[in-house]
């Protein structure tokens, strides 16, 4: 139970195995485990993971500052609403973009399913849930 990291160097023609996010002992029900990932490199260098641990748990976040081979503790994901009201992400199939204007977007849900979620982040501390300008269920 675990997601699996690999770089390529030459476009895809040739990969070679990086690293892997693995369950922590902070993941009381890890279900399948790390998977669905999803990344993104951010404005500082760092690369942001995104990932599913099971149906109905919210969204996982892991951080690298070498290009993937190491990683940060994986934490659960959280933050506020615009509204001001708390905001947990969860769903299956996770996409990150990282906007020329520095917005993170981070989309996940069920194709053919209406509850999809939707996560505009304009500024990124901890976490990639902070300041968020929408959030669509």
């Amino acid at each position: 139970m675990h997601s699996v990291f690999y770089i390529s160097k030459d476009e895809g023609i040739t990969w070679k195995y990086a690293s892997r996010v693995d369950v922590t002992k902070d993941m009381k029900s890890p279900g399948e485990g790390p998977c669905e990932p999803a990344i993104a490199t951010l404005a500082d260098g760092r690369v942001l993971a995104v990932f599913r641990l099971s149906g109905g748990i919210p969204l996982w976040q892991a951080y690298s500052s070498d290009n993937g081979l190491t990683w940060t503790s994986p934490k659960a994901m959280s933050g506020k609403a615009a509204s001001g009201s708390a905001m947990v992400p969860f769903a299956v199939w996770p996409e990150l973009l990282l906007l020329s204007n520095g917005a993170l977007v981070l989309a996940s849900g069920r194709p053919g399913i209406v509850s999809s979620t939707l996560v505009v982040s304009l500024s990124l501390s901890a976490s990639l849930c902070v300041e968020v300008l929408c959030v669509c269920q």
